[in-house]
């Protein structure tokens, strides 16, 4: 095995984000039915802040804020408690992605294996759990825990002072090019994108690998 680590994603890389399936669970909590025009409203806002963070022009704290204040006015729930138990209710809704279990199963024992994750550190035990996976992961980073986000290089760094050194072959594998692939990569890591849907290469994007599903990736380092 060529690589000391190897370092994921974790939304749409190892775990499905099924935020629809988890805000219709969050809202039926307050006895609110969810609509297409309720989601697509929520998601559109969702999304949007999300790329205000990725950008650093806003901190976990505003998002977490922003994203739920119309239901927090509408249930008299403070935000913060709502975007709780959406992370809650998002631990049910996160199944693994096909080929991961068998990927990570034959990683085991060959190479240390963390998790970089610009999503929330509350939801990452729950699911891990769930998917009988809290034993294969040394390490599990957010960029809430490290106040920044991927592509930023400090994220990556932070981890590296997690592990104690940066490790001298690693090898990140993430479904977005942009934050997975040229943030490692800018930070002398090998890199894999998770190209799924087959979307044509960014400009300026160059993993040093690029495959379809992670059975793929499983047999590329077997």
């Amino acid at each position: 095995m060529q690589y000391q680590w190897v370092l994921f994603d974790a939304d749409e890389t190892l775990f499905r984000f099924d935020s629809q399936g988890g805000l219709k669970s969050l809202l039926a909590r307050y006895g609110h039915e969810m609509t297409e025009q309720c989601y697509s409203d929520f998601q559109r806002k969702n999304l949007a802040l999300w790329e205000q963070y990725h950008q650093g022009e806003i901190d976990m704290l505003a998002l977490q804020k922003q994203r739920f204040a119309h239901f927090g006015e509408r249930f008299g729930v403070k935000p913060v408690a709502l975007n709780a138990q959406f992370q809650e209710a998002m631990v049910e809704n996160s199944p693994p992605m096909d080929g991961a279990h068998e990927l990570l199963l034959s990683l085991k024992g060959r190479a240390r294996l963390g998790i970089i994750s610009n999503g929330f550190k509350a939801l990452q035990p729950g699911r891990l759990a769930r998917a009988g996976w809290s034993e294969f992961f040394e390490l599990v980073v957010t960029s809430e825990e490290a106040g920044v986000a991927k592509p930023d290089p400090a994220i990556f760094h932070f981890t590296f002072d997690k592990m104690d050194q940066k490790p001298e072959k690693a090898l990140m594998v993430g479904d977005n090019p942009h934050a997975d692939v040229a943030g490692g990569a800018g930070v002398g890591l090998d890199t894999c994108w998770f190209n799924r849907h087959g979307n044509p290469r960014p400009d300026g994007i160059s993993p040093t690998y690029e495959v379809g599903s992670l059975l793929e990736l499983k047999a590329l380092l077997a």
